[in-house]
């Protein structure tokens, strides 16, 4: 497609929005109705805290301290000689 030929013009294309879920299934959608190239890339992009700094914000110092008891003593693992586990 070729703006400015057959009567098409900008109003005529829609530029993708990745942080629009609409857009996206759209798009999904749109390659397994119908023979039309298949959407590659990013498709919808969410905006939230990485894992680690989400873990670490809940409860910060009961789970630091819980983590580092763990890495204190022993083999994690095998909690069956902990005293503590029963």
């Amino acid at each position: 497609m070729t703006i400015g030929e057959d009567g098409i013009t900008e109003a005529d294309v829609l530029v993708h929005d990745e942080t629009n879920p609409t857009l996206a299934q759209m798009l999904l959608l749109m390659s397994a109705s119908a023979p039309l190239p298949t959407a590659m890339g990013i498709i919808h992009r969410v905006e939230r805290p990485a894992f680690d700094q989400a873990f670490w914000q809940h409860k910060p110092k009961d789970r630091r301290a819980r983590v580092l008891d763990l890495l204190r003593h022993g083999n994690m693992l095998d909690r069956r000689s902990d005293k503590r586990a029963g």
